[in-house]
């Protein structure tokens, strides 16, 4: 008598990996700092305020969003706002986990380096890497829920 074994498809195998990315991703979330989930859910209310999921957000309309959902948040942990050097390093950090896209647009006039005294390197343009489904699971446990919740406001 010959034992069966079940069959694993190509479509089992990539359901799977993707759902250990997404728990990855969530979990990465749900370890951010106060700043970073500022950022991340700024990120988020800009492209359900604008419509826009793809392109990307210029640093000014990242730092006027994130000033506004800390003031508005009324929580010590927000304010104040981060600073634009502050912003840039969380960008970066968040770049580097993946939670978040930057791309150089070459044809920008100021550039990054050169607001800072240096040269070369335009602005980033920034979107968020992760859906904000991904984004609200990541957020809904931990001291950032009601940021989340009160901005981003989506039936848990």
């Amino acid at each position: 008598m010959a034992l069966s074994h079940p069959k694993v498809r190509i479509a089992d195998v990539q359901k799977a990996s993707l759902e250990s990315f997404n728990m990855a991703m969530v979990t990465a979330v749900s370890f951010t700092a106060a700043y970073e989930a500022l950022l991340l859910v700024s990120l988020a209310a800009l492209c359900r305020s604008t419509g826009r999921e793809v392109g990307g957000f210029d640093i000014k309309d990242i730092l006027t969003k994130m000033e506004a959902l800390a003031n508005a948040a009324g929580n010590a942990q927000y304010i104040p706002a981060p600073s634009f050097e502050e912003t840039i390093r969380l960008l970066t950090r968040l770049g580097e986990m993946n939670l978040v896209e930057l791309r150089t647009i070459k044809s920008s006039s100021t550039t990054f380096r050169q607001s800072l005294g240096g040269s070369g390197g335009a602005w980033p343009m920034t979107s968020l890497a992760i859906d904000e489904l991904t984004l609200l699971k990541g957020l809904k446990n931990t001291s950032h829920s009601e940021l989340a919740q009160k901005n981003l406001p989506f039936m848990f």
